[in-house]
């Protein structure tokens, strides 16, 4: 997080990924809602962008999980801009494009 107390920082953040999960992860089967301790490889959650960057950054070769790109960083979305970029309502499509978009790529 570039500045711990800077607002906008936690909200982008904040924004959900889709990420697939390649091993057993102890503790967060709370996230799937269930009862056993570890969540299952091959698990596939919407996360909040903070929590899948501390799991990718904890322990790359142990964690094993796969960030799938949002939709509104695609080529739908791309395209679009490229054809008329006045149409395109990006806070529609992430209300902190820019600044998660910042984030994002630092991963």
């Amino acid at each position: 997080m570039e500045d711990y107390y800077d607002i906008d920082a936690i909200l982008a953040e904040d924004q959900n990924v889709k990420c697939a999960f390649q091993s057993n992860i102890p503790g967060l089967a709370w996230l799937e809602g269930g009862h056993d301790d570890a969540l299952k490889a091959g698990s596939r959650l919407d996360i909040p962008f903070w929590l899948a960057r501390e799991l990718v950054e904890h322990d790359e070769e142990t964690v094993g999980i796969d960030i799938e790109t949002p939709e509104y960083f695609g080529p739908k979305v791309r395209n679009a801009l490229r054809a008329d970029a006045n149409t395109v309502d990006l806070t529609k499509q992430c209300p902190n494009f820019f600044r998660f978009g910042t984030v994002y790529l630092q991963l």
